[in-house]
């Protein structure tokens, strides 16, 4: 096929996802929301009570709170490093040429939960893997924005999940939350060791969950370790983001460019949202 007009098809669809703003959080959702639970206010901002909030998990380029803030235009109520048991990290979900070969996504390991059963088990996480990030408490304006942002349900699916919180301090914090049990005292697990309730995002298509990964670009990995940083995830899960980034990772790819690019425009504008 003629590649300029591909470029044609493909260049305003991608920027029309990237303004997309889901019109009813319901609508995506399969289920409805859990209660909400505020996760440690490593990183807050005051909030209105009255309005309904989200529990997020990100572990992708939403890690950076930049991105969060500076390109997409949202202002997250808390956030803290947190980590995901019985998941994987994948780079499942296909890009394309012009921007980025693919992007990350998490799937459920072999014991793990899956969208129908979102427990988590003291036997499950020991012997099964994990997936750090961020879990951000967004209020539902901004949650719907980052559902149409990034394309849900078509290169997205909403996957309820539980996740562990904890206070990074790039060392080994996560990997201790991982093992605790008990405690309500609200600072890295819930009771039960169960941690909190919230919503990440999967591959959208059954043949990605199923199929190879994509390896990503310097560029995109490079914003990950960027957020993995900031928050001061488990130093063992950075080291395995940045050996990625070593043998892995093709080269090109726009993410930190247009991370950069949004940071510009921000400090112009005096962040006046």
């Amino acid at each position: 096929p003629d590649q300029s007009m591909s470029r044609r098809r493909v260049v305003p669809w991608l920027l029309s996802l990237a303004l997309l703003r889901a019109p009813d959080v319901a609508h995506a959702l399969s289920a409805s929301p859990p209660p909400p639970q505020t996760p440690p206010p490593l990183s807050s901002a005051s909030s209105s009570s009255s309005s309904k909030c989200y529990n997020y998990f990100a572990y992708g380029s939403n890690m950076a709170s930049a991105t969060m803030t500076a390109l997409r235009g949202l202002r997250p109520l808390a956030s803290s490093a947190a980590v995901l048991p019985d998941h994987s990290l994948r780079f499942n979900v296909p890009g394309d040429g012009l921007l980025e070969p693919s992007w990350a996504s998490v799937e459920p390991t072999a014991t793990g939960a899956d969208d129908g059963d979102d427990r988590v088990t003291a036997n499950a996480l020991m012997r099964c893997g994990a997936v750090h990030g961020v879990l951000y408490r967004l209020t539902e304006e901004d949650f719907s924005r980052v559902l149409g942002g990034e394309g849900v349900p078509f290169a997205y699916r909403v996957h309820r999940c539980r996740v562990l919180p904890y206070e990074g301090d790039g060392g080994e914090a996560g990997k201790r939350a991982l093992l605790r049990r008990g405690g309500d005292d609200g600072n890295a697990v819930g009771r039960n060791g169960e941690g909190f309730r919230a919503y990440t995002l999967r591959a959208g298509r059954e043949g990605w969950r199923t199929g190879p990964d994509v390896p990503p670009s310097a560029s995109y990995l490079k914003v990950l370790i960027r957020g993995a940083r900031e928050y001061k995830l488990d130093r063992e899960y950075t080291a395995e983001l940045e050996e990625m980034l070593g043998l892995r990772a093709r080269r090109g790819g726009m993410a930190e460019i247009m991370l950069a690019t949004a940071e510009r425009f921000s400090s112009l504008r005096g962040d006046r949202r």
